[in-house]
């Protein structure tokens, strides 16, 4: 935590995706759950989505929460952006519209089953989800209002 702590924000989750890769024999999923959590919320938009290294990092150290919540159910996420194949979804509709028609991007619908989600943030006002693309059913685009 103290060498994530020297790091600019940016920089952080490159670092655990990079610890994970190079030590992940030596940490545990608690401690890279940890790490992950404490890297997220700043380096979301720092790291390509797409990665086959954050996504099989999230699914050794799944479920990622950084509140204790949990999700049930049959989950529809939506995702702004120019495909539907990376891991950041959320579950607020509004914000992903707003997001898209910000962006410029397209705004896709799907659903998931909750047991599937590998990470869940809300505590900075977000409902962010993690998911593995693969996973999805019933993906469409949302057509703009």
């Amino acid at each position: 935590m103290t060498d994530l702590s020297s790091l600019s924000p940016q920089e952080r989750l490159a670092a655990v995706v990079t610890e994970w890769k190079t030590e992940a024999e030596t940490l545990t999923a608690a401690d890279m759950r940890k790490l992950f959590v404490h890297a997220w919320p700043d380096g979301r938009g720092s790291v390509d989505d797409h990665s086959r290294d954050l996504l099989t990092m999230l699914v050794w150290i799944a479920p990622v929460r950084d509140v204790e919540t949990y999700l049930v159910g049959t989950l529809t996420i939506f995702r702004a952006a120019n495909d539907d194949r990376g891991i950041r979804w959320t579950l607020d509709e509004t914000a992903g519209a707003a997001e898209a028609k910000a962006g410029g991007t397209t705004l896709f619908r799907a659903t998931v089953a909750a047991a599937d989600v590998l990470g869940h943030f809300t505590g900075d006002g977000s409902n962010e989800v993690l998911v593995d693309p693969r996973g999805l059913t019933a993906v469409e685009i949302v057509p703009p209002s």
